[in-house]
């Protein structure tokens, strides 16, 4: 999550669904997984549930800064409860 969040934050200009899918694929062939075991984890952290619209389109209403800010609160969150 941390990855996709800088590879977030690193993106020039705001984020499409277009935009957010190319990062997503980038962020998945390095690590080698799989879009869910991604974009799940990734829905919770930016929703706040299990079941939301398309992850595109969250991150594109969302924009840049409120999906990077929400992904590093929840690693900040999962690396407190170690």
């Amino acid at each position: 999550m941390r990855a996709l969040a800088d590879e977030l934050n690193a993106h020039e200009g705001e984020l499409t669904e277009a935009s957010a899918q190319a990062v997503f694929e980038s962020v998945l062939a390095r690590f080698n997984l799989k879009l869910g075991q991604l974009a799940q984890p990734v829905r919770v952290a930016i929703t706040g549930g299990t079941v939301s619209p398309g992850i595109y389109e969250v991150i594109g209403v969302l924009g840049k800064r409120r999906t990077v800010d929400r992904l590093n609160a929840a690693v900040r969150l999962i690396e407190s409860a170690k």
